[in-house]
């Protein structure tokens, strides 16, 4: 099951890439100018809008524990 989780995590973008050639394909038949911008604008706008409701989740959920630091860093508190 791992192994299928890692061949689609590899494969997904590229099923992206395959919709927006596909979809810019179909537009140009149609005769629309521009057909490769409006196609990747039509793909990606929603995945990048459930990207940012995710990860302004995420970020919610974090708010209650701590700020997130990169140990070694500036920001890092010396424990002690």
């Amino acid at each position: 099951m791992m192994l299928l989780g890692l061949i689609w995590a590899a494969l997904a973008p590229l099923s992206l890439a395959f919709l927006v050639l596909l979809l810019a394909w179909l537009m140009r038949k149609t005769g629309l100018p521009r057909a490769y911008l409006l196609a990747t604008l039509l793909v990606l706008t929603p995945v990048a809008a459930l990207w940012y409701a995710d990860r302004s989740a995420f970020m919610r959920v974090c708010e209650g524990e701590a700020k997130p630091v990169v140990p070694g860093s500036k920001a890092a508190k010396p424990q002690g």
